[in-house]
């Protein structure tokens, strides 16, 4: 089975980021984005206002009192939690145009579990150290693996495919892909990348994210940081293979520290309002320590 015509068709159809998205992403990816400018921003749109005081009264922040005003909600949540789930909804309105079939190798939404938390981790780690094109890391981690979902939509055979190949032989992923399909997801999530014209630091960190630049001591690389993200969050049990979660140990000269850090803030995340913890919650307590 040859993929690499199919996965060109497949991106070719994709829908573009409609021109509204596109502003709105490009000011919500800045990380030097100001609660006044969310205000301004979230007020201005009535969607998107509905989801900032959907999310502000939701179960996840545990609030007893209807909270009513933009203003309140954001300065409640804060702001880089509102970004980041800002991003995720408006990248949410293109992803929607994807229908691959569900079968056991394939789940969209194991698949923007996956995307939406590498995505959140890769962020944090731009919290506690340098890294290139931080601007662009969230984008980065959401759409690292779309070239899985284009692989789903161009044969609905393939997730099944390559993970059994993968199970039989104890081939990687990305080696399996290529054997069987003639193409990796790397590869397409790159092309895809591009289709939707984004930044050229983002089509390369996702074309990257499997083999990664070397760490800079000034800044780390954003493919390094994507790379990290990916790994760490398929090994809490949010990868979107259904496969048993491989041991992980986060191994980064000179930043161990700092990651940990982003870690901890991280493994928050994932902890229901009432503080009790989850399976993932537990995994990523016993990752941090």
């Amino acid at each position: 089975m040859n993929l690499r015509q199919p996965c060109l068709k497949v991106i070719e159809h994709l829908p573009p980021i409609p021109g509204a998205t596109g502003r709105l992403l490009a000011t919500l990816a800045r990380r030097d984005l100001e609660f006044k400018d969310l205000v301004k921003l979230a007020e201005g749109d009535a969607v998107l206002a509905g989801r900032v005081l959907a999310l502000a009264n939701s179960g996840a922040y545990g609030r007893r009192r209807n909270v009513d005003s933009i203003q309140y909600a954001i300065a409640f949540i804060g702001v880089s939690a509102i970004r980041r789930n800002a991003v995720s909804w408006a990248m949410g309105s293109v992803f929607r145009h994807f229908h691959p079939a569900e079968s056991a190798a394939w789940s969209t939404t194991r698949f923007m579990a996956h995307s939406e938390h590498t995505a959140t981790l890769c962020d944090m780690f731009c919290d506690r150290f340098p890294v290139r094109e931080a601007e662009a890391a969230y984008m980065a981690g959401l759409t690292h693996d779309i070239g899985k979902l284009v692989m789903a939509m161009a044969n609905r055979d393939a997730p099944g495919e390559v993970l059994d190949f993968m199970r039989l032989t104890g081939t990687p992923m990305v080696e399996a892909e290529r054997e069987l399909l003639g193409i990796g997801h790397p590869e397409i999530s790159g092309m895809a990348a591009e289709r939707w014209h984004l930044p050229d630091a983002i089509c390369d960190a996702v074309y990257r994210h499997h083999n990664p630049e070397p760490d800079d001591k000034s800044a780390a690389p954003l493919s390094l940081v994507v790379a990290h993200a990916d790994r760490v969050v398929n090994s809490i049990g949010f990868g979107i293979v259904p496969e048993t979660p491989a041991k992980f140990e986060m191994c980064w000269p000179g930043r161990e520290s700092a990651a940990r850090a982003a870690l901890d803030s991280f493994r928050l995340t994932l902890m229901p309002a009432n503080g009790t913890s989850t399976q993932q919650g537990d995994l990523m307590m016993e990752l941090a320590t």
